[in-house]
């Protein structure tokens, strides 16, 4: 479904309805999955003497040493430890740590209830995404355990971006360049990209092409795609081979990616120019598996960098001097701290991005979309 009237409220609300909602989420994620279920920071959190049920707010993670790459790497590498990570509910840890409501929900529930917890909790897919960081955290790939929730997690987070920049809309038709028959080309997207845009697509409502080969000229035109998904330089290959069809004639582009130059977006938006489109719209955008978001910026002036749009009820983004866990001051390129907020399979707390921003994360009214939700830097990139 699209995003609700309540999210809509939520996304222009003042800074403070987002804080609280950002505290509650830490603090029932911390009380109610990461410490009873994940065995990694159950362990962490007795290590550093961190009492996870005193925790009130984003703020008390600061006692928390960051999750590297390379700690989930040394675990993944060990049938031991393979399921650190995972949240993994047992009988006993849910009668001592859920809230009585959650627990009544569950015995009331009764079969049903027992079947949505393991959707909720029982991986059914994995994805990878590259390990960057320093030294040994940089060599490998690390596997992200996704559960059917954290599929609708991703399936929520793609849903907004849709909404804000209005693919939703039943006028609106978007041509994945991502996914099914467009995977085959060798600048096809792999990984959580096809999930994310697959479960934005259903969950916002919105259509999308997911298996439309992007070289079958007639059945492209016969679609008439409005709106361009994909990495930038597929995108960029689809509307230059476009030239001159009058029936395919996209007017907005979102380029998926770390680190796509603006140089890119100007580039994309006179290929746009080109097939017709009046007022061209490129937006750039960011998959993160472990977080299961879709990111995008506002639809903006193409040579405007207006930061991706956060949802900070869903995940926690930290920006800190790289290598430490200390706060960057405003105007230093920082290092990405990401933490989960809501994912069931594989879980991250202060988790180590190998990312760089600009601090801090804007909180002023966006000029482009009215939504006051916080924006990352746009020129977020490998650190």
């Amino acid at each position: 479904m699209p995003p609700s009237d309540a999210w809509e409220r939520f996304a222009r609300a003042d800074a403070a309805v987002h804080d609280r909602a950002r505290d509650a989420a830490v603090r029932r994620y911390v009380r109610e999955e990461l410490s009873p279920f994940s065995k990694h920071y159950r362990a962490a959190f007795e290590r550093a003497g961190f009492d996870a049920r005193g925790v009130r707010g984003a703020a008390d993670l600061a006692a928390l040493p960051a999750t590297t790459p390379g700690d989930l790497l040394r675990a993944q590498a060990l049938e031991a430890h393979r399921t650190d990570f995972l949240l993994r509910p047992t009988a006993d840890a849910v009668k001592a740590e859920w809230s009585f409501g959650r627990k009544f929900l569950l015995g009331v529930g009764g079969r049903r209830a027992h079947a949505q917890l393991g959707r909720t909790y029982l991986p059914c897919t994995r994805t990878r995404e590259a390990a960057l960081g320093p030294g040994d955290d940089a060599d490998g790939e690390v596997v992200v355990e996704h559960t059917r929730s954290d599929l609708e997690l991703l399936g929520e987070f793609g849903a907004r971006a849709f909404g804000l920049l209005g693919l939703d809309r039943p006028s609106e038709r978007t041509l994945s360049l991502v996914s099914g028959a467009a995977a085959s080309g060798p600048a096809a997207a792999t990984g959580i990209d096809a999930w994310a845009v697959l479960q934005a697509g259903w969950q916002s409502g919105a259509h999308v092409a997911h298996d439309l080969d992007p070289r079958d000229a007639a059945r492209v035109a016969e679609y008439a795609p409005t709106a361009v998904i994909g990495a930038a330089d597929a995108v960029l290959a689809f509307l230059e081979a476009a030239r001159g069809s009058s029936a395919i004639r996209p007017r907005t582009a979102v380029l998926l990616g770390v680190g796509v130059a603006l140089e890119t977006k100007r580039r994309v938006a006179d290929a746009l120019a080109a097939l017709g489109a009046e007022d061209p719209v490129v937006c750039r955008a960011f998959t993160s598996g472990l977080a299961r978001a879709l990111l995008v910026e506002p639809p903006a002036d193409v040579d405007a960098e207006p930061g991706f749009v956060t949802s900070p009820d869903l995940a926690l983004y930290e920006l800190v001097r790289p290598g430490t866990t200390e706060p960057a001051a405003d105007g230093e390129r920082a290092e990405l701290l990401l933490s989960t907020l809501a994912a069931r399979g594989t879980a991250v707390l202060r988790y180590r991005t190998g990312l760089a921003a600009t601090a801090p994360l804007a909180r002023t009214r966006c000029p482009w979309s009215s939504t006051t939700l916080p924006r990352l830097a746009s020129d977020l990139a490998p650190l």
